[in-house]
C-alpha cells in the first residue's frame, strides 16, 4: 500500500488532503507541529498522526525531520510554504520517497509576489499599478524608488516575500499599508535589511476570485474556479464562504501564465475582482489551498488526480462540476467574518442586521457544504468546535481578566491625573537628572531621551541629564529598524541605542521618572514604590494629550508613527513645564 507523509495538519489543506487520499484508500499518516491540536487527528481517513518541528520557526529542525521521516513513506506532500521550501532544500535526501512540489524554478514565482507579477504582466494579465522595489537585489539607493512611490499616489500596499532568518525562521509574507512617504520608507529599509522580495501596489477595491489547476508534464489535469462571498476580515481577506462558479477567461489566463513558468503540480492563481468586474492578478500560490474542501465537495479531486498523475498511476475521468455550490468555515470563519462586520464603525445599521441575518438563513440552509462537517467524516467538526470552544474560553477568561485590570488602570490614572499638578509642583528647583522607563526600552523611552535631551540644550537648560531604561532584561536588543526610520523625522536618530534594564541606583538618583502608561506604573508601584512621588506619566505633563502613550512594538506602522508624535509632543510639554519652573 502506498504510504503517504502529508505536513501541516494543522491547516484546511492538510485536513482536505487527508481525507481525499485516505478515502481513496492510501495509508496517510499527518505531521502537527509539536504542542498542536487540529481537527485531522480524528479524521477517520488518517492511519497516523506524528509531531514535528515548526517548520516557520525553525527550519532546520524541520528539515532534519523530512530527512528521518519522509524516507519512511512511499510519499511526501508538504503543504504550507514554509513546508515546501524545507522539502525542496531536502529533495536529493529522499531516497525513493516521490515529493509533489513543484521545480525550484516554478518555486522561484509561487513563492514571490515580486516574480509572480512580473510574470503576469508579461503574458498580458492586468494587475494593480505596481512599483517593483526589489527582488533578489535591493537598489542602493531608495530615492528613485521613493520618487516611483509618489508617482504611484498613497495609500499604497507594501507587500513583502517568504524571507529565511540567518535563525532559521521562515518568516511569512505580508502586506502592510501605507498611508505616507515616511512610512513606506521606514518599512521599506527594515526590508531591505532581511533581503526581502518586495513590491508596493496601489490598493484594489472588489472582492477575491481564484483560479485552481493541475498540471502534470505541461498539461492542465483538472480546472476549478470559485468566487469569495464572504471575507475575514469583510474589507478582504482569506474567505469564510465561496462558491464555485465557471469563468474560461481567467482560466484561460491563468493557464497561460503557469505555462509560461513551466509549473507543473496545484497552484491556485488568485485575483481581485473590482466592482465593474475587471479581474486584476495578485499572486500564485503553488500548493494545496485553504479552500480545497469546495472543490472536493464538487468532486474536482486535485491531491487525488495530482498523486495518481505523478505516480504514473491511472486517473480516471474528470466531469465537469456544478455552478453554485457553496461552501462555508463556521468556526472560527464566519462568526469572525460576522463579527469584522459588526465591530466596522463603517457599516450602517442595516448592513449589520442584514449580515445577521443572512448567517441565520445560511445555517439553516442543507445546500450548503462545510470545511470541517462531512457527513462521511464527521469527527474532525466536532473536534474544531470543541477546540473552538476552548479557544474562546480561554479568550472570554483572558478578557475578564484584561477587564479586571482596565477598571484597575483606569482607577490609577484617574489618581494619577488629580495628583500630578500637586507632585509636579513639589520636585526640586531645579531638575537636574530625568530618568525615561517604558516596558523594554526599545521603542518608546529611548526616543523620550533623545528628544528630552536635544529639546532641553535648545532652551538652554544644558544642565539636564536625561536617560532612559526599561523594566524587562532586553539588555543589548535594538531598536527595530523601521521605528528608527521612522522617527528620524524628528531628528532623533535610535540606530545606535541598545536597551538595559533599569537598576536601583538610577532611580534612586533621578529628580524625576517618566513612565508612558499604566502597566508602567503598575511595574514601578511593585518594585520601587519609594519612587512613586517623583513619577509621571509624561501624558499627563501635556495639558491635550492622552494620558497614555502606546507601545509602538506591537501596532502597524501608521498607528506607530501616530504614537511617535504624541510623545513628541508630551516630550516638548514637559521640558516647557521644566523651564517655566
Amino acid at each position: 500500500m502506498t504510504s503517504i507523509l502529508i505536513t501541516d495538519g494543522q491547516e484546511l489543506a492538510g485536513l482536505g488532503a487527508a481525507r481525499s487520499l485516505g478515502r481513496a484508500g492510501y495509508h496517510v499518516t499527518v505531521a502537527i507541529p509539536q504542542g498542536l491540536l487540529a481537527p485531522v487527528m480524528s479524521s477517520r481517513y488518517v492511519a497516523q498522526v506524528v509531531e514535528s518541528p515548526n517548520p516557520w520557526s525553525d527550519q532546520p529542525a524541520f528539515r532534519q525531520f523530512l530527512c528521518e521521516q519522509a524516507t519512511k513513506h512511499s510519499v511526501l506532500l508538504p503543504v504550507s510554504e514554509a513546508s515546501i521550501v524545507a522539502a525542496a532544500a531536502c529533495r536529493n535526501q529522499l531516497g525513493k520517497t516521490t515529493l509533489l512540489a513543484p521545480s525550484d524554478e516554478a518555486l522561484r514565482f509561487s513563492l514571490s509576489k515580486y516574480h509572480a507579477t512580473r510574470a503576469a504582466q508579461s503574458v498580458g494579465l492586468s494587475t494593480p499599478p505596481t512599483v517593483f522595489v526589489a527582488g533578489e537585489d535591493w537598489p542602493s539607493d531608495l530615492s528613485s524608488v521613493m520618487c516611483e512611490l509618489d508617482a504611484l499616489g498613497y495609500p499604497l500596499l507594501i507587500k513583502h516575500d517568504n524571507y529565511l532568518t540567518p535563525s532559521g525562521k521562515y518568516v511569512r509574507g505580508r502586506t502592510q499599508r501605507v498611508s505616507s512617504p515616511l512610512q513606506a520608507r521606514a518599512l521599506l529599509v527594515e526590508l531591505q535589511e532581511y533581503g526581502a522580495q518586495v513590491i508596493a501596489q496601489r490598493p484594489v477595491d472588489g472582492h477575491g476570485a481564484g483560479v485552481f489547476l493541475l498540471r502534470h508534464n505541461g498539461q492542465t489535469l483538472l480546472r476549478f474556479a470559485h468566487e469569495r462571498l464572504h471575507e475575514v476580515p469583510y474589507t478582504g481577506g482569506v474567505s469564510s464562504l465561496r462558491m464555485s462558479c465557471h469563468d474560461d477567461a481567467l482560466l484561460a489566463r491563468s493557464e497561460q501564465l503557469l505555462s509560461a513558468i513551466g509549473f507543473d503540480g496545484v497552484a491556485m492563481v488568485e485575483f481581485r475582482k473590482t466592482p465593474s468586474g475587471t479581474p486584476q492578478f495578485l499572486e500564485i500560490n503553488g500548493r494545496l489551498w485553504g479552500s480545497l474542501a469546495l472543490a472536493l465537495h464538487a468532486q474536482v479531486d486535485f491531491p487525488l488526480l495530482w498523486l495518481r498523475s505523478v505516480l504514473g498511476q491511472s486517473v480516471p475521468s474528470v466531469r465537469d462540476y456544478p455552478d453554485g455550490l457553496r461552501c462555508r468555515n463556521v468556526l472560527p470563519g464566519e462568526l469572525s467574518h460576522l463579527a469584522s462586520v459588526l465591530r466596522s464603525r463603517e457599516v450602517p445599521l442595516t448592513g449589520k442586521l442584514r449580515s445577521l441575518w443572512e448567517q441565520v438563513a445560511l445555517s439553516f440552509d442543507v445546500s450548503i457544504r462545510h470545511d470541517h462537517l462531512w457527513y462521511d467524516d464527521p469527527r474532525p467538526a466536532l473536534t474544531q468546535a470543541s477546540l473552538w470552544a476552548h479557544d474562546v474560553g480561554r479568550r472570554l477568561w483572558g478578557r475578564v481578566g484584561r477587564s479586571k485590570q482596565m477598571h484597575a488602570d483606569k482607577e490609577i490614572l484617574s489618581q494619577e491625573q488629580r495628583d500630578t499638578e500637586a507632585r509636579f509642583s513639589r520636585l526640586p528647583r531645579p531638575v537636574r537628572r530625568v530618568l525615561v522607563l517604558c516596558l523594554g526600552n526599545i521603542c518608546r523611552s529611548p526616543f523620550a531621551e533623545h528628544y528630552l535631551r536635544r529639546e532641553s540644550k535648545e532652551r538652554g537648560m544644558s544642565g539636564l541629564h536625561v536617560e532612559s531604561a526599561g523594566f524587562l532584561h532586553h539588555d543589548g536588543l535594538r531598536t527595530p529598524t523601521r521605528f528608527v526610520e521612522l522617527v528620524r523625522s524628528h531628528s532623533v536618530d535610535l540606530s545606535g541605542h541598545r536597551a538595559r534594564r533599569v537598576t536601583a541606583q538610577q532611580i534612586d538618583d533621578a529628580d524625576m521618572i517618566l513612565l508612558m502608561d499604566a502597566q508602567n506604573l503598575r511595574a514601578l508601584h511593585s518594585e520601587f514604590p519609594h519612587a512613586v512621588q517623583k513619577t509621571f506619566l509624561i501624558g499627563l505633563l501635556s495639558a491635550h494629550g492622552p494620558a497614555e502613550i502606546p507601545d509602538p512594538y506591537m501596532l502597524s506602522i501608521g498607528d506607530a508613527e501616530a504614537s511617535y508624535q504624541k510623545l513628541a509632543e508630551a516630550c516638548s510639554a514637559t521640558i516647557r513645564r521644566l523651564q517655566a519652573r
